[in-house]
């Protein structure tokens, strides 16, 4: 009875194979929103509604003051000169041309600066100004050298001459004690010595000054290296400021 009561519920309640729900498809890649990072008028869109993009598209340009075009322009050329930058190819830098831009809004003031880096680099390379006056101080400190050395070589003579006249001058004097020459002699003598010993501390004294001459000559020549190296840190300063620069008006206005 109990079976024939449970067959007789199962014809009136049923229980359907399709069960309905209710079903939202999220997709791994969710649409973002791209806000622009300035207040102002969008004034190009590259884009259309349900175009795929991918990272580093241009989807549109806000206004700004720099032409977007000229910007991006100097863009390719910024970044072949990071990349010479980076392999130490100064040369290559100071040959690169540079196309003139006067559409270039709040970045015309750092572009100006690489401009003038640049400048400077260049003509201390085609007029080789800092080669040609290390060149110049190099034979000065040769010359002084070859100076010193003669003056060394006089320097022993003298010495040797002076001792002898210190000698002749102390014979003298005990001669004159002695009563064998006159006391005028023996000044005279004394006299001789005295001025041999002055040129000797002059001479001396010709060589020292040549030493600190060839010190301050080869500081000459630091200074024209620091220069050198100065030029060649401001010029790369300049190209990574101006990439900088660059990267940092993109996010405001593309």
């Amino acid at each position: 009875l109990a079976f024939v009561m449970l067959i007789a519920i199962t014809w009136f309640v049923e229980y359907p194979d399709l069960v309905g729900a209710p079903l939202k498809v999220v997709s791994n890649n969710l649409p973002k929103n791209i806000v622009s990072k300035t207040d102002g008028n969008l004034i190009k869109l590259y884009v259309t509604e349900g175009q795929e993009v991918k990272k580093g598209d241009v989807l549109a340009y806000l206004e700004s003051t720099a032409s977007h075009d000229e910007v991006l322009e100097l863009e390719k050329t910024v970044n072949q000169l990071v990349q010479l930058a980076q392999e130490n190819k100064l040369n290559d830098i100071q040959n690169t041309e540079i196309p003139q831009y006067y559409n270039l809004g709040e970045l015309q003031k750092s572009f100006q600066a690489f401009q003038q880096a640049l400048m400077a680099s260049k003509a201390a390379a085609v007029n080789g100004v800092f080669n040609k006056k290390k060149a110049t101080i190099g034979n000065e400190i040769g010359s002084l050298r070859r100076l010193q050395e003669n003056a060394k070589s006089q320097l022993k003579l003298q010495e040797e001459d002076l001792r002898m006249a210190l000698e002749e001058a102390q014979s003298q004097q005990r001669l004159s004690e002695k009563g064998f020459v006159s006391k005028l002699e023996a000044k005279n003598a004394m006299s001789k010595y005295l001025g041999k010993k002055q040129a000797f501390e002059q001479a001396k004294g010709n060589l020292e000054n040549n030493t600190i001459s060839q010190t301050q000559k080869q500081q000459e020549i630091f200074e024209i290296e620091k220069n050198v190296m100065d030029q060649k840190v401001a010029l790369i300063q300049s190209i990574n400021t101006l990439k900088s620069d660059i990267e940092a008006w993109k996010q405001r206005y593309i």
